[in-house]
């Protein structure tokens, strides 16, 4: 589960959380050290264990290295779905229509063409989430 919190890093750790997302595959420990030459193990370890208590990351697999078994991790959320949640996380709800809060993004757009593209973007997503919301309720 993650909480509020959980979303607010160090600059080192979201460095670390920066090295999974680009790399695109489960890293051990010492493969961070091939992506950041100012990190050392030592480094890597503590964050990893940090994100790992707050869920932002996972162990995909354990594989032998040499005749140690080691972890491969992995981001919990891929980019977006960071950025959006930390975003997310900032906002008072009360205060915040889900409606008014799109609409800011587009008024302060100055960019007509990818405006555009992501309207219909957005279009086609809220047809989808309306189809869901109507399939779930017909269960």
């Amino acid at each position: 589960m993650l909480d509020n919190n959980s979303f607010e890093l160090t600059k080192r750790a979201m460095d670390i959380m920066n090295i999974l997302w680009d790399a695109g595959k489960p890293l051990a420990a010492s493969d961070f050290l091939a992506y950041d030459s100012t990190l050392t193990l030592h480094t890597v370890h503590s964050y990893l264990k940090k994100l790992l208590k707050n869920n932002l990351i996972e162990v995909d697999k354990i594989i032998m290295s040499g005749k140690n078994l080691t972890r491969c991790y992995k981001p919990s959320l891929n980019r977006t779905e960071f950025q959006t949640r930390k975003f997310f996380n900032t906002l008072d709800y009360k205060h915040v229509s889900a409606a008014n809060l799109v609409a800011s993004f587009f008024e302060y757009g100055n960019d007509d063409v990818r405006e555009l593209q992501e309207l219909n973007e957005l279009e086609q997503m809220i047809k989808e989430r309306k189809q869901n919301l109507k399939d779930k309720s017909e269960q």
